[in-house]
Protein backbone atom coordinates (compact mmCIF):
# COMPACT_ATOMS: atom_id res chain seq x y z
CA UNK A 1 0.00 0.00 0.00
CA UNK A 2 1.23 3.49 -0.85
CA UNK A 3 0.23 6.90 0.38
CA UNK A 4 0.61 10.16 -1.51
CA UNK A 5 1.48 13.24 0.52
CA UNK A 6 -0.99 16.02 -0.39
CA UNK A 7 -0.41 18.58 2.36
CA UNK A 8 2.62 19.82 4.28
CA UNK A 9 3.19 17.51 7.27
CA UNK A 10 3.50 19.12 10.69
CA UNK A 11 6.83 18.77 12.40
CA UNK A 12 10.15 20.24 13.39
CA UNK A 13 11.84 20.22 9.97
CA UNK A 14 11.91 23.56 8.10
CA UNK A 15 8.81 24.34 6.03
CA UNK A 16 10.62 23.95 2.71
CA UNK A 17 11.85 20.50 3.78
CA UNK A 18 8.35 19.45 4.83
CA UNK A 19 6.91 20.91 1.59
CA UNK A 20 9.25 18.63 -0.38
CA UNK A 21 7.14 15.63 0.68
CA UNK A 22 4.07 17.01 -1.14
CA UNK A 23 3.26 14.93 -4.21
CA UNK A 24 5.53 12.06 -3.21
CA UNK A 25 4.20 8.49 -3.15
CA UNK A 26 5.56 6.49 -0.19
CA UNK A 27 5.21 2.80 0.67
CA UNK A 28 3.54 2.09 4.00
CA UNK A 29 5.34 -0.57 6.02
CA UNK A 30 3.51 -3.87 5.36
CA UNK A 31 3.05 -4.67 9.05
CA UNK A 32 1.29 -1.29 9.46
CA UNK A 33 -0.81 -1.38 6.29
CA UNK A 34 -3.66 0.61 7.78
CA UNK A 35 -4.23 3.85 9.61
CA UNK A 36 -2.38 3.67 12.95
CA UNK A 37 -2.77 5.51 16.24
CA UNK A 38 0.80 5.95 17.45
CA UNK A 39 2.79 7.92 19.93
CA UNK A 40 5.62 9.87 18.38
CA UNK A 41 8.43 12.26 19.21
CA UNK A 42 9.90 15.24 17.37
CA UNK A 43 12.54 14.55 14.74
CA UNK A 44 14.88 17.12 16.31
CA UNK A 45 13.74 17.27 19.92
CA UNK A 46 13.17 13.53 20.32
CA UNK A 47 15.68 11.07 21.73
CA UNK A 48 18.70 10.08 19.68
CA UNK A 49 19.64 6.90 21.50
CA UNK A 50 17.92 3.63 22.26
CA UNK A 51 18.16 4.24 26.02
CA UNK A 52 16.70 7.75 25.79
CA UNK A 53 13.81 6.38 23.71
CA UNK A 54 13.12 3.70 26.32
CA UNK A 55 13.01 6.35 29.05
CA UNK A 56 10.50 8.40 27.07
CA UNK A 57 8.38 5.29 26.52
CA UNK A 58 8.41 4.61 30.28
CA UNK A 59 7.52 8.16 31.25
CA UNK A 60 5.02 8.77 28.46
CA UNK A 61 6.39 12.03 27.03
CA UNK A 62 5.23 11.45 23.47
CA UNK A 63 2.58 12.98 21.22
CA UNK A 64 -0.33 10.98 19.81
CA UNK A 65 -0.55 10.83 16.02
CA UNK A 66 -3.04 9.13 13.74
CA UNK A 67 -1.43 8.32 10.42
CA UNK A 68 0.55 5.98 8.21
CA UNK A 69 3.88 4.41 9.14
CA UNK A 70 6.71 4.67 6.59
CA UNK A 71 10.30 3.47 6.86
CA UNK A 72 12.51 6.56 7.27
CA UNK A 73 15.36 5.39 5.05
CA UNK A 74 13.03 4.36 2.22
CA UNK A 75 11.17 7.69 2.45
CA UNK A 76 14.34 9.80 2.38
CA UNK A 77 15.73 7.72 -0.51
CA UNK A 78 12.55 8.44 -2.51
CA UNK A 79 12.71 12.11 -1.53
CA UNK A 80 16.27 12.22 -2.91
CA UNK A 81 14.87 11.57 -6.41
CA UNK A 82 12.67 14.69 -6.37
CA UNK A 83 14.45 17.03 -3.96
CA UNK A 84 18.08 16.21 -3.15
CA UNK A 85 18.42 19.26 -0.87
CA UNK A 86 15.51 18.17 1.32
CA UNK A 87 16.89 14.63 1.51
CA UNK A 88 20.30 16.05 2.43
CA UNK A 89 18.66 18.01 5.27
CA UNK A 90 17.25 14.77 6.73
CA UNK A 91 20.60 12.99 6.40
CA UNK A 92 22.54 15.83 8.00
CA UNK A 93 20.13 16.73 10.82
CA UNK A 94 18.51 13.41 11.71
CA UNK A 95 21.00 10.59 11.12
CA UNK A 96 19.61 8.89 14.24
CA UNK A 97 16.34 8.36 12.33
CA UNK A 98 17.97 6.73 9.33
CA UNK A 99 18.59 3.41 10.99
CA UNK A 100 16.81 0.06 10.61
CA UNK A 101 13.50 -0.07 12.43
CA UNK A 102 12.94 3.71 12.55
CA UNK A 103 9.86 5.21 10.94
CA UNK A 104 8.01 8.39 10.12
CA UNK A 105 4.30 8.72 10.85
CA UNK A 106 2.59 10.85 8.22
CA UNK A 107 -0.63 12.18 9.70
CA UNK A 108 -3.91 11.16 8.12
CA UNK A 109 -4.85 14.67 7.00
CA UNK A 110 -1.59 15.01 5.03
CA UNK A 111 -2.02 12.01 2.78
CA UNK A 112 -4.33 9.96 0.62
CA UNK A 113 -4.20 6.22 0.18
CA UNK A 114 -3.38 5.32 -3.40
CA UNK A 115 -5.43 2.65 -5.07
CA UNK A 116 -3.48 -0.59 -5.36
CA UNK A 117 -2.70 -1.58 -8.93
CA UNK A 118 -5.13 -4.08 -10.42
CA UNK A 119 -3.47 -7.32 -11.53
CA UNK A 120 -3.14 -7.61 -15.27
CA UNK A 121 -3.94 -3.94 -15.97
CA UNK A 122 -1.22 -1.86 -17.58
CA UNK A 123 -1.36 1.87 -17.40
Amino acid sequence: MNIRIVKRPRGEAPEEVRDAWIGLSLPVLPRYSRLEERRSVGVLSGPRSWLAMRLIVLFGRRLRKRGYVVDTTAAVDLLENVNPLAAAWWRKNTPHLLKPGRCFVFEQECCVVEDPPVAGVVG
